[in-house]
């Protein structure tokens, strides 16, 4: 075993390391680097314990750590065994929403970092104009007027907007990072506009769409500094119905 070193009131600590996270860390590293294979099945449980030299309980335990990340799903039964998942989105929004609301963060600041970022991806697509993008954008505005009479679907044609800025702006890190903060920005909407009066109204559906044009000019004529602040303005005002008023 290996052992970190933290700190708490009384000085230093050591940590030693089980063989379960470390054979964790071993396989993890090879599936986020490809070398397993997603879809692929891990070695089982007894192969597993051969290869590394320990028991089956921590063979086991080290399934169940990479379970909990969503990087193997596993199959009971006699045919069974653990199936390979490459990182995804989802699983990295899932895991920064338990520590958002273990930090009792609240959603008034997911909206400002998302104000923060957003203009970003939409200064990277002006810059870019990439036709594609342009194409994808223009048709999602066209559904969301088509559908400004259905709350429900117009939120989600909003949202998908605001996410395809974010997945066609060409940095991969912003990628991942503003994909992860708009899953869980969506998943707020979603639930104030299912259990909550509503606040999106006519206005703001047609406000949104106006906006979104707006944005889509920008980067059509490839102003990387007008998209910008486009953006910025339309998020400083679009993100405040979702958030609940102070009470």
């Amino acid at each position: 075993m290996t052992a970190n070193v933290g700190t708490d009131s009384r000085g230093p600590v050591i940590r030693r390391r089980s063989n379960a996270e470390l054979i964790a860390d071993h396989l993890r590293r090879s599936i986020v680097q490809g070398k397993i294979a997603e879809g692929s099945a891990l070695p089982n449980l007894e192969h597993l314990r051969k290869q590394f030299g320990v028991g089956l309980p921590a063979a086991r335990e080290a399934i169940r750590i990479l379970e909990s990340e969503g990087l193997v799903t596993v199959v009971r039964g006699n045919i069974g065994g653990a199936v390979v998942h490459a990182p995804s989105l989802s699983a990295a929004a899932s895991r920064l929403g338990m520590v958002l609301r273990s930090r009792r963060v609240e959603l008034a600041d997911l909206a400002a970092a998302l104000r923060a970022i957003e203009p970003v991806c939409a200064q990277l697509c002006a810059e870019q104009r990439d036709g594609q993008t342009l194409a994808m954008l223009t048709e999602l505005i066209d559904e969301t007027r088509a559908a400004t009479g259905d709350e429900h679907t117009a939120i989600a044609l909003n949202r998908r907007f605001h996410e395809t800025l974010a997945e066609r702006c060409g940095n991969q890190t912003l990628q991942a990072l503003v994909g992860a903060l708009e899953l869980l920005w969506s998943g707020q909407e979603e639930d104030w506009a299912h259990n909550l009066p509503s606040r999106y109204t006519m206005e703001n559906r047609l406000a949104g769409i106006a906006a979104h044009e707006r944005v889509l000019d920008k980067i059509r004529a490839g102003d990387g500094p007008g998209a910008y602040l486009t953006m910025s303005e339309h998020i400083a005002e679009g993100y405040t119905y979702a958030v609940p008023e102070p009470t």
